[in-house]
């Protein structure tokens, strides 16, 4: 039986095993998905990558995070067959992995003996260790990954080394899309038992789009990967985080050619800490279950400047700070969508404004923020009803993680315009009213107490 389960993965894994038989790539393995979070959506990550995950689908991701994170995950696949995946990503674009695949052990049999009887019993294991970098330059965000692939089967052993080559961009003219691409696998020939054997290179390609459905993060993914001598394959995914914090995900890809190719699964955060799990049925073998812990530490930038600015205060004196390189800063690309704005660059806020969005976590109050400058850009042209679904977005978001402030002061002010253009008077003096309780700045109350009057 793990025999047979062994070929049926290799079959379900890489079409060109069955078209190749014995000259077919060695290492397919590294097309096995990792993450319970990208399994879910059925391997669909090439331009949805952004953690720790980024290395082993694009390592161009490697570019976004702006915390340290860490996942681990157990995939308990089909007849006893486990992986275990470890992965790093830090604020400054560095990230490593460790895939492991092990099949066991399996009954050795020949021609002349083929139930084995009295032969023994061989161990079969894949291992590939990677580390990448990942930055943003121009608006666009690239990376570059290295890996070290060894491939055990029956007493043979093979190694090699392999780049992976990544590059994701947001786009300027629908905000919310992201393409990414990567070629993977580029890299020399590996020596297989006498033979020389060519790495299993594949193209990457793919597009995402991240919005709110119902005031609930969302986001829909699409990739078609192409692998050396082989027929396109697609994968695709759809992800709602229903409460903020519960993420739901249905996926379907048609690398999994053992079963109806359908996955699902969902997850949960709480600050820092996230669990995911994720399912994929391999028909009459059975099913494979993935689960995942990630975790994010260390402070994130709003923090980071609340910190100075308090120290600042304390000693005013101007002090010298060191420049070194910095992570990614959501602060940062927040004021530039202003500065953006007041120029008269719209394409520019929104695309800053997008930047900024990837770099907050699901539950960030500045999601609230996210909302306020997109209903305002989107107000400022002539935008009203998608302005006022936006600032609305950005209430219910704020009720929902409990919080207040400026922005949600400004969601309420850019409701009462929207209401005030429709003849709603009532409606935008509620909201008025609304914007003074939720903790204004200066300016804002100016402008309250002044449209009050």
């Amino acid at each position: 039986m793990k025999t047979t389960a062994l070929l049926a993965l290799l079959l379900a894994l890489a079409p060109a095993a069955r078209a190749s038989g014995a000259g077919a790539d060695p290492f397919n393995f590294l097309f096995l998905d990792a993450g319970a979070r990208p399994v879910a959506l059925g391997g669909a990550y090439t331009s949805l990558a952004d953690d720790a995950d980024s290395l082993l689908y694009n390592p161009a991701g490697l570019a976004v995070p702006r915390r340290h994170q860490a996942t681990f995950m157990h995939n308990q696949h089909f007849s006893g067959i486990t992986q275990e995946y470890a992965a790093y990503a830090s604020p400054w674009g560095l990230g490593l992995n460790l895939n492991s695949l092990n099949f066991g052990e399996a009954t050795r049999t020949t021609y002349a003996n083929p139930t084995g009887a009295g032969l023994g019993k061989v161990a079969m294991n894949d291992l590939a260790f990677g580390a990448g970098y990942g930055r943003e330059v121009l608006g666009v965000r690239a990376g570059v990954g290295f890996k070290y692939i060894r491939e055990f089967i029956a007493g043979v052993t093979a190694d090699g080394y392999a780049f992976d080559l990544g590059l994701q961009r947001d786009s300027a003219l629908l905000p919310g899309l992201t393409l990414g691409a990567a070629l993977q696998n580029l890299g020399p020939a590996v020596r297989f038992q006498r033979v020389d054997e060519k790495l299993p290179l594949n193209l990457r390609t793919g597009a995402s789009y991240r919005f709110s459905a119902f005031g609930q993060p969302s986001a829909l993914a699409l990739d078609v990967t192409k692998e050396r001598s082989e027929s396109p394959l697609v994968g695709a995914g759809f992800e709602v985080a229903a409460m903020g914090f519960m993420p739901l995900r249905l996926g379907l890809s048609t690398r999994n050619q053992a079963g109806p190719g359908v996955t699902a699964g969902l997850g949960w955060r709480y600050g820092g800490l996230g669990v995911d799990y994720a399912f994929v049925p391999y028909g009459d073998l059975g099913m494979a279950h993935r689960f995942s812990l990630s975790w994010r530490w260390g402070a994130d930038p709003e923090e980071r400047q609340d910190r100075e600015d308090r120290d600042d205060r304390e000693d005013p004196a101007p002090k010298p700070r060191p420049r070194v390189f910095a992570p990614p800063d959501a602060n940062a690309r927040f004021a530039a969508a202003e500065r953006a704005r007041s120029a008269g660059d719209v394409k520019g806020a929104r695309r800053e404004l997008e930047a900024a969005r990837r770099l907050l976590a699901s539950d960030d109050r500045r999601q609230v923020l996210y909302l306020t400058r997109y209903g305002e850009l989107s107000y400022d042209e002539g935008e009203t009803d998608d302005a006022r679904e936006l600032f609305l977005d950005a209430i219910r978001l704020a009720r929902r993680i409990d919080t207040t402030g400026p922005a949600v002061s400004g969601a309420y002010i850019g409701l009462s315009r929207c209401l005030a253009d429709a003849g709603q008077k009532r409606g935008a003096h509620d909201a008025l009213l609304k914007a003074l309780e939720a903790g204004p700045t200066e300016r804002q109350r100016a402008e309250i107490e002044k449209r009050l009057r």
